[in-house]
């Protein structure tokens, strides 16, 4: 999607006309040729449009990154992504495809890192991962500046939590919600990127030790998800909150009752692989 397409897509949205949508920043015929792809619009007078709606720039940043950016960040970005769908969905071939494809490519060591215990997760074999690895991870992490804020290493954490010492992700997380409830305000793709490491958390905490932790990350988790607002987009993610609630609290049949509708109704494959 283009600048113009996106911001068409925004006054749609929003129900404005197209002078509504631009007010005194530009003229409505300027704006016009903008959406149609046959004039180019300064950053500056951009902003002007989207900050005097109050347009997510995250949001309008993620519908036009696939036509700006570089074609290094387009493969890492695909690759990333459906890793991420195959591990979810436990689709052993598709994590293998997407194996050998991260490792043949030029992409960055964090996602190289990412498919080397995704793939050791699908063969059972997490344990055969050495210590040597584990540090290297922890290195990533750790010596990323603003790693909170870090796409590439939040991506690492959430897939490298099954792999970590359990001390090092319990202080992980505590400082993870720290920081999230320093935030004014959270766009969709980045919610959906901390509900994934609350996810993933939340299935890794559970497998290790069924109980709360005095850090409070168990609750804070599921307080996370279960606040995520109700649209499609977090359905699953609202409903996992419920589900990790009843395990933690030891009422497994309630569990088991959100479970089994999911898979009845084959509302998400991931549910096949949820504990309890």
């Amino acid at each position: 999607m283009t600048i113009g397409e996106a911001l068409k897509k925004e006054q749609e949205e929003l129900g404005l006309t197209e002078t509504e949508m631009v007010e005194n920043i530009i003229t409505t015929s300027a704006y016009s040729r903008i959406v149609n792809n046959k004039r180019r619009i300064s950053s500056d007078l951009l902003l002007e449009i989207l900050l005097m709606h109050d347009i997510n720039l995250e949001n309008f940043l993620f519908k036009i990154k696939d036509t700006y950016s570089c074609e290094k960040i387009r493969l890492e970005q695909n690759l990333s992504q459906k890793m991420t769908v195959a591990i979810n969905t436990h689709n052993k071939n598709e994590v293998k495809v997407c194996y050998k494809q991260i490792i043949k490519s030029n992409v960055s060591s964090n996602l190289k890192l990412r498919a080397e215990i995704a793939m050791a997760y699908i063969n059972d074999s997490i344990n055969e991962l050495d210590e040597s690895f584990k540090k290297v991870v922890i290195n990533n992490l750790t010596e990323t500046e603003n790693w909170f804020f870090n796409i590439n290493t939040l991506s690492l954490f959430s897939t490298a939590i099954i792999i970590l010492p359990e001390d090092f992700v319990e202080m992980m997380m505590n400082s993870f919600f720290q920081k999230v409830q320093r935030l004014d305000a959270i766009s969709d793709p980045m919610n959906e990127r901390f509900a994934d490491i609350c996810n993933n958390y939340l299935h890794w905490r559970y497998r290790n030790n069924k109980r709360f932790n005095k850090e409070n990350n168990v609750e804070n988790a599921i307080e996370f998800l279960d606040n995520l607002k109700n649209s499609p987009r977090f359905i699953i993610y609202r409903i996992s909150a419920r589900y990790y609630s009843a395990l933690f609290s030891n009422k497994l049949n309630k569990a088991k009752k959100i479970k089994d509708e999911l898979l009845d109704i084959k509302r998400i494959l991931a549910a096949k692989n949820w504990p309890g």
